[in-house]
């Protein structure tokens, strides 16, 4: 019970309160009290008392009753050897802090009753008596401090190896990537252009087999480019630093849509997009998590006679979450597990064209914000995308 743990917490400053008022009864001699119809000495009293408290919290048959230097060195027995070499059995730190007359504090090792160390830590005050100095003490037990301390140092260690890797890695990456911007896309440049070269300057001598087979060559050329910029940019979006700052989501869906509506004037299609959605994150990435998401919007609902598109918000275990909804071509939720792969696809390339990269560049701007993005859907009946921030 809480009441237990506080009587558990304040015991060590009980008893060291009962050796103060013992030592200092003890030397003045003329402190009594009434106990029983008999007048007894303070001293007495409380000397009985502390060595019962210690006799219950150390089990040590050693207390005896004969003065208050016998209590003192037997509470010093708490003290292993090595640490009994000042005068008159004291540890060696109290004459440390006898010889500087200044308050200490100290990390030390004491003894159990069974004789088995444990981490204690020693603060010490001073106060002049008269020709003396009096040295007060309080013990505290720091065996889960030190355990605690302890696998904090193995989790930073752990944290150090794995920021040493992390660093590697990004170094590979960004090789990766001037690799791949370098060195692949040329060859890809020169299969292209050496293909329409020969589309154009022989064609003549080409039957219309041979025509085909350059389109075709071409049009892998292109969409290899294709799937190298989009790769690329998933690595830099993976390697980009959040810079937070207010961002109006609700704005900026307007504005993305209204440019999706110009591109394609003749769609029949109702918008609704709900004001005042303002949020704290990075401006430059949420557009572009933004943009994929409602580009897909517009383009899984190409066949729906009106299509609709809606940006609202909703909550999720107490906290606000974004939705983009389509009444589209949705998906199968078996296959939901693969949704934020990159390179995934839930629909043949022909009907929708694209490079199936922009849902796994939405997660990984979601998650450096630290949310969650998912989504619910059925075929034929419009998908949801859901995100938090």
């Amino acid at each position: 019970r809480p009441s237990d743990e506080r009587c558990r917490e304040r015991l060590p400053s009980a008893h060291e309160h009962f050796r103060r008022v013992h030592v200092l009864a003890g030397r003045r001699g003329n402190g009594l009290q009434q106990r029983g119809g008999r007048r007894e000495s303070i001293a007495r009293v409380f000397r009985e008392q502390l060595e019962n408290d210690l006799l219950e919290r150390f089990g040590d048959p050693r207390i005896d009753r004969r003065g208050p230097t016998d209590l003192l060195r037997n509470v010093l027995t708490l003290n292993p050897e090595r640490y009994r070499e000042g005068s008159g059995g004291r540890p060696i730190y109290f004459e440390t802090v006898r010889a500087t007359g200044k308050d200490g504090r100290f990390i030390l090792a004491g003894m159990r009753s069974n004789g088995v160390e444990f981490p204690i830590e020693f603060t010490f005050s001073c106060v002049e008596a008269g020709q003396e100095m009096l040295i007060f003490s309080a013990v505290r037990d720091i065996t889960e401090q030190r355990e605690t301390a302890k696998k904090m140092q193995e989790l930073n260690n752990r944290l150090a190896r794995d920021n040493t890797e992390l660093d590697a890695l990004n170094r590979e990456l960004e090789a990766f990537s001037y690799a791949v911007s370098h060195d692949l896309r040329a060859p890809l440049r020169a299969i292209d252009g050496f293909s329409q070269a020969l589309l154009e300057d022989y064609a003549d001598r080409l039957d219309d087999g041979g025509r085909n087979y350059l389109t075709r060559v071409r049009l892998a050329a292109q969409r290899m480019g294709e799937l190298i910029d989009d790769l690329l940019k998933l690595a830099r979006i993976t390697r980009a630093e959040i810079n937070a700052g207010e961002v109006d989501l609700s704005a900026l869906a307007e504005e993305i849509l209204e440019q999706l509506r110009q591109g394609d004037p003749q769609r029949a299609a109702e918008i609704i997009v709900a004001p005042g959605m303002t949020v704290q994150g990075d401006p430059r990435l949420l557009r572009i998590a933004m943009e994929n998401l409602l580009n897909n919007a517009w383009k899984f609902t190409a066949g729906k006679t009106p299509a609709r598109i809606e940006f609202g918000q909703t909550g999720r275990n107490g906290a606000p979450a974004y939705v983009v909804r389509d009444n589209g071509a949705g998906f199968d939720m078996a296959h939901a597990g693969k949704l934020f792969g990159a390179f995934q696809r839930m629909h043949d390339a022909s009907a929708f064209p694209g490079t199936g990269i922009g849902l796994a560049t939405v997660q990984r701007i979601i998650h450096k914000h630290g949310g969650k993005v998912w989504a619910e859907a059925a075929p034929d009946q419009g998908a949801a995308f859901y995100f938090t921030l």
